[in-house]
C-alpha cells in the first residue's frame, strides 16, 4: 500500500523541487558510456586479419585505467597483447598490461521469465 503524501506540505514540496532539479541534471548530462565501450579483437581464424571477439568497458579508478570484459574473451588471447578498436576509422591499438580475473564458476541455466 502506498503511503499518503500531503502535496501541500512544505517538506514534500521541497523534496519534489530537489528531485526535479536532479532529474533535469541527469537528462542533460552527456552520456559517456558509449565512448567507454571498445571492441576487442584477436586472430582466431586468420593470422592475417583480426576479428572482433568481444567488447570491454574502459574504467578509470584512482588514476589507473582498466578494461572490464568477460573472462572468456581472454581464453584465446592468453598472455598476448590486447587489440582494441579506438574509434571509427582508427587503426587497432595494441595494449600491454596486467590481467586480473575472477575464478570461473560453473555455468548455470538462465531462469525462464514469463
Amino acid at each position: 500500500m502506498k503511503p499518503d503524501f500531503d502535496l501541500n506540505d512544505p517538506r514534500v514540496k521541497a523534496a519534489i523541487v530537489v528531485h526535479s532539479t536532479q532529474m533535469e541534471k541527469a537528462l542533460e548530462a552527456t552520456q559517456r558510456i558509449e565512448d567507454a565501450v571498445l571492441p576487442i579483437y584477436w586472430t582466431l581464424k586468420s593470422k592475417k586479419r583480426p576479428e572482433q571477439i568481444g567488447s570491454g568497458v574502459v574504467v578509470q579508478i584512482k588514476g589507473e585505467h582498466f578494461i572490464f570484459t568477460a573472462s572468456h574473451v581472454f581464453d584465446d588471447i592468453g598472455s598476448y597483447r590486447l587489440l582494441i578498436g579506438a574509434g571509427v576509422g582508427n587503426k587497432l591499438s595494441s595494449l600491454a598490461g596486467e590481467r586480473f580475473s575472477s575464478t570461473k564458476g560453473p555455468s548455470a541455466p538462465m531462469p525462464m521469465t514469463q
